[in-house]
């Protein structure tokens, strides 16, 4: 009799566990439905988010609607539009750690920003103007992102210290 009650006792505990392990498993689906359904409803107006959501949703379960909402997403590129010169960008420049943009205008102008935080570039300075609005073609980091070079029209390469973004140096023009 009591090894009778104890198979009894042990398949009801296993019952349970089973019955449980469905209500996780069925309230992740339902979450991560939610979070894919939410994410496909505003990626027009805020992409950022979405794609966020629908990592979220892919992480807790791997299911063809959080797949495809995760595709979905990662097909839309996250921008921020930098309205910078008067006159056209010539050349944009990204410095090794992605912190630092730098856009080389046809007005003569070098303007950095900081790109740090994804969708709100914050203007940091002009770094330079050259005389008689010479356009500007290209400008480049160097790989350990310490100086930025920049050349156009005038034939100048202008090279200055960057080691300090917030206060760039003129370190030559050639």
């Amino acid at each position: 009799m009591l090894s009778a009650l104890v198979v009894v006792v042990a398949g009801l505990v296993v019952y349970v566990f089973q019955q449980r392990q469905s209500v996780t498993t069925a309230q992740h689906l339902t979450s991560a439905g939610e979070a894919a359904l939410e994410a496909d409803q505003i990626r027009g107006q805020d992409p950022p988010l979405a794609a966020q959501l629908s990592v979220s949703a892919y992480g807790l379960v791997h299911t063809q609607f959080t797949t495809a909402s995760l595709l979905e997403s990662s097909g839309n590129p996250s921008a921020a539009r930098i309205l910078d010169s008067t006159g056209i960008v010539q050349w944009a420049a990204l410095s090794p750690n992605r912190k630092l943009l730098a856009a080389a205008g046809a007005d003569g102008t070098l303007r950095l920003w900081n790109v740090s935080a994804p969708g709100h570039p914050s203007f940091i300075d002009t770094v330079v103007k050259t005389e008689v609005d010479d356009p500007l073609y290209v400008a480049a980091f160097s790989p350990d992102g310490t100086v930025l070079a920049a050349a156009g029209a005038g034939q100048v390469v202008h090279l200055w210290d960057e080691s300090d973004p917030a206060r760039p140096r003129l370190w030559a023009r050639r």
